[in-house]
């Protein structure tokens, strides 16, 4: 509280309860901080505790012994099971040219399961097994003579020591009845250690027969295996190990302490003793002292006595912190609660970064480009590029759709199964239901004719509009229904349903099932007069022969869109195809192509489960991101959204709740669709556009997520002098960076609406003014045609390039240079005037230093020598009080 909070050091600490002692949650808590860095075999090698009696040596010895032992019980599994390791299971995941198998997964867990009693026995034998008294003594003996070589570098102090110890030592001889003997100090025991300490070597025998057995039948089983068997047992071993370190040991430590906490309700006591206390070890020994001779027990009496004097030295280096000094310490506690605030964040920013990267790797399969130039291959062809008339339009479908689209007979007449005849002419994909081709129609005389040429031209025939396309119903050829026709059709089919599905007939975007299409000319709607060409190869010939031989397309047509879903169960791909044919009121015919690959079900195999592992992590992350950004909205109010870190975070949590909605969605419509699907029998068309839309801009969202997570790195690197500079700079030349986007808006406007009046009618890159602005833009990063500009106007052409040139990719971003240079420049001397120093930089890298033990500062010697002198003649002056060991 001194170090932070008030200040103050006056605190009221209620004594707990025996009750609290007691409760689960205490005890649990209490329990498994130790167990942690104690019982977990592979992380205590690191952070094994200071007073912990199972040493480092031991502890990597049986981290030798469990890896040895996991080898060879994973080539034993393997032994057994040579024919189905990797016939029987598919690849759960791949990882570059790793695979991993649901069976290498088994094997590894349960061989990792066969060694744990063997590992459980080795590490009781080490942490029961007793110290041997004489090791102890002549460890501790060795260390209080290291301790005290301090005290005899300068002659002084070695005369002061000399004469101090041998005043004590003929004191205690006077007042030998005063002083106990080490025999009647009270004695302490390890209640840890049980077992005789010759079991310790019972402990080092096993481990060497575990490492040398195991190590000799894994050469042998390995000249067996061939390359391909011994790369899946590698991958197996390196499995265990990872289960071992990340699911065993961490399941056995919650596991065991959860069930200690539950069933034995006794307050938490650390029984564990501080073995590098010398006075520790020391009363140790006197639970067996018969083999010491009177000599050996008169020096551990004089060595108790320096322990007393070593921990009095220590004392007198107690003093009373003043003002400046309790301010650095203040300081320095806020700087760790800082870094630790910055550790955290880091470790929450990887894991998240982490899930990210996989959902959106996960989102977009490798095969999807190979998939997509295949299915483009197959039906955007010289053919399809070549349509500019309703007779190509209709050689295209009879060519190249058609025999693309459904299987042919083999080249010996053999007929097609059932399953055949719902494949594509290559037979790798699948079709989803009936092809569907629709068409969208204007009304004959849906525009006006200026009146000088009414007396020679009868027909007009605009654009395609969506306020005045064609929507009645007709009979075949286009011919209008008349009252009787109607009433006789209706009567005939008493149905309005099945009359709307003929090709006649137009239906909405809601009996379609069809998204508005943004083709390259226009926009159209969702409906229109659609036909189905069938499940089999037959019903679509017949159903276009029937369509052409009626004039099913004539002058008042203006789109024709044909969609078809496939799926390519080889890579568990769908692809949804849209072919666009626009025919202008000019008379081209513009052609135009979608194919979208998107993945359905993500959760197929093995695999499936880590997908919903990382997804529901995914969903976790967002709710904590949301708490926490909403929580500082309520707490900084407007000021939140004034740091620009804050604005970045706030949109990452608003995008996040974006891309979940979007994948429930789409689950949502792929139920939809697979249920229409499996209603119809594959007969008629089921729209899979609008699930590969979604999926699309799912994409797209979690592509945005990426992008400004990986953005936030640079906040990471804040305490970077260089990114610091870079971000105050940027800051500093907010306000002329403003001014000068609104100029340089302006100029760019100018010249999109100049290029766009001069060379709309002849070049493409000009033809409407968003795409003249787009073509500006790309001037500034060096593609300019300057050649085509001059051949359509020599004179303005000329003068357009030329001052573009020079007013704008010129001189304007010479201006956007300066300011930048000016800010940077006025950083730079701020930070020589104010000596710049990245104190938290430095402060991370000291305690990273002191964490690692690199040039720890030592405290200089003469500081050391003046307080043993002033305590050892503080000592000299006062009068010896009683040993008495409670003291110690």
């Amino acid at each position: 509280f001194q170090l932070q909070g008030d200040g103050l050091i006056d605190r009221v600490i209620p004594l707990a309860s025996n009750k609290e002692l007691k409760s689960f949650a205490h005890l649990f808590t209490e329990s498994i901080k130790k167990k942690l860095s104690d019982g977990h075999l592979w992380f205590s090698v690191f952070s094994r505790p200071v007073r912990s009696n199972f040493t480092r040596l031991q502890r990597i010895s049986c981290c030798m012994s469990l890896l040895f032992c996991t080898m060879i019980s994973n080539a034993m599994f393997y032994r057994q099971d040579i024919q189905t390791t990797t016939n029987k299971a598919g690849v759960l995941m791949k990882i570059g040219p790793i695979e991993f198998t649901l069976t290498q997964i088994v094997i590894s867990f349960f061989g990792t399961l066969v060694v744990l009693p063997i590992n459980l026995i080795i590490i009781t034998l080490f942490r029961k097994a007793k110290y041997s008294q004489k090791i102890l003594i002549t460890h501790h003996l060795k260390k209080i003579q290291h301790e005290n070589k301090s005290l005899e570098k300068d002659e002084q102090t070695e005369k002061t020591t000399r004469k101090r110890f041998h005043f004590k030592h003929s004191k205690f001889n006077e007042e030998k009845e005063d002083v106990e003997r080490v025999g009647a100090i009270p004695s302490i025991e390890d209640k840890t250690r049980t077992l005789p300490h010759w079991t310790i070597y019972i402990a080092w025998g096993l481990i060497m027969l575990s490492i040398l057995t195991s190590s000799f039948f894994i050469i042998l089983y390995s000249l067996e295996w061939g390359a391909k068997r011994a790369n899946e047992w590698l991958i197996t071993m390196m499995l265990s190990f990872g289960q071992s370190i990340f699911v065993i040991d961490p399941l056995k430590v919650f596991l065991i302490t959860a069930i200690i906490s539950f069933l034995i309700r006794r307050p938490y006591d650390d029984e564990t003793l501080d073995f590098n206390d010398p006075f520790t070890g020391t009363l140790l020994t006197n639970n067996s002292i018969s083999y010491m001779d009177d000599n050996q027990e008169t020096y551990n009496e004089t060595n108790l006595k320096k322990i007393a004097l070593q921990r009095h030295v220590r004392l007198c280096n107690l003093r009373t912190i003043d003002s400046n000094e309790m301010a650095q310490a203040r300081e320095q506690r806020l700087r760790e609660i800082k870094m630790g605030e910055i550790i955290r964040e880091i470790i929450i920013f990887i894991f998240f970064t982490i899930i990210l990267l996989f959902l959106s790797y996960q989102s977009r399969d490798i095969n999807s480009y190979s998939l997509y130039r295949d299915t483009k291959n197959l039906f955007i062809t010289e053919n399809f590029h070549d349509v500019n008339s309703i007779s190509t339009w209709w050689n295209y479908c009879d060519n190249v759709l058609l025999k693309e689209l459904y299987a042919q007979a083999w080249y010996n007449n053999k007929s097609l199964t059932w399953r055949e005849k719902l494949t594509i002419a290559s037979r790798t994909s699948m079709r989803v239901g009936a092809p569907r081709i629709r068409q969208l129609r204007i009304k004959d005389n849906s525009c006006r004719i200026h009146r000088r040429f009414k007396h020679m031209i009868t027909h007009c025939r605009s654009d395609y509009n969506w306020f005045d396309d064609d929507t009645k119903d007709y009979t075949p050829r286009w011919e209008k229904l008349l009252n009787k026709t109607t009433i006789k059709i209706n009567n005939e089919m008493n149905n309005q349903t099945k009359r709307c599905k003929t090709p006649w007939c137009y239906q909405s975007s809601l009996r379609t099932k069809s998204d508005p299409l943004s083709a390259i000319y226009k926009t159209y709607k969702g409906g229109g007069y659609v036909v189905s060409l069938g499940r089999t190869n037959q019903q679509a010939v017949s159903v276009l022969n029937e369509l052409h031989s009626q004039n099913w397309l004539d002058q008042l047509t203006r789109a024709v869109i044909i969609d078809f879903s496939l799926y390519n169960a080889n890579v568990n791909l769908f692809v949804a195809v849209t072919l666009s044919f626009e025919m202008t009121s000019m008379g081209s015919i513009i052609q135009d192509y979608r194919i979208k690959i998107f993945r359905l079900y993500d959760h197929v195999g093995s695999y499936g489960i880590i997908v919903y592992i990382f997804e529901l992590c995914f969903v976790i992350f967002t709710i904590y991101s949301l708490i926490h950004e909403i929580s500082l909205i309520m707490k900084q109010k407007r000021e939140y959204f004034k740091k620009f870190w804050n604005i970045i975070s706030f949109i990452t949590t608003i995008f996040s709740i974006t891309a979940i909605m979007m994948y429930g969605t789409k689950k949502a419509l792929t139920r939809l669709a697979i249920r229409s699907l499996k209603k119809t029998e594959m007969g008629e068309f089921v729209n899979f556009n609008a699930i590969g839309s979604f999926d699309e801009v799912y994409s797209y969202i979690i592509a945005l997520i990426t992008f400004f997570t990986m953005l936030k790195f640079l906040k990471l690197l804040r305490f970077n002098r260089r990114i610091g500079m870079l971000s105050k700079s940027f800051r500093y030349a907010r306000k002329d960076l403003s001014s000068f986007a609104f100029v340089f808006l302006i100029f760019i406007l100018a010249y999109a609406q100049f290029g766009f009046a001069i060379f709309g009618r002849s070049l493409r890159n000009y033809k409407s003014f968003f795409s003249s602005l787009t073509t500006c833009f790309r001037m500034l990063l060096g593609e300019i045609n300057a050649p085509d500009m001059i051949a359509v106007s020599r004179v303005y052409g000329t003068f357009y390039y030329l001052s573009f040139v020079n007013l704008v990719f010129i001189a304007l971003l010479c201006i956007f240079l300066a300011i930048l240079n000016d800010a940077f420049a006025r950083v730079k001397r701020e930070l020589i005037a104010t000596h710049y120093r990245n104190e938290m930089m430095e402060f991370m890298w000291s305690m990273f230093r002191k964490t690692a033990g690199i040039n720890n500062q030592k405290i200089p010697e003469n500081d050391n020598e003046k307080t043993k002198m002033k305590c050892i003649k503080e000592e000299n002056d006062a009068p010896l009080a009683k040993f008495d060991a409670d003291e110690l």
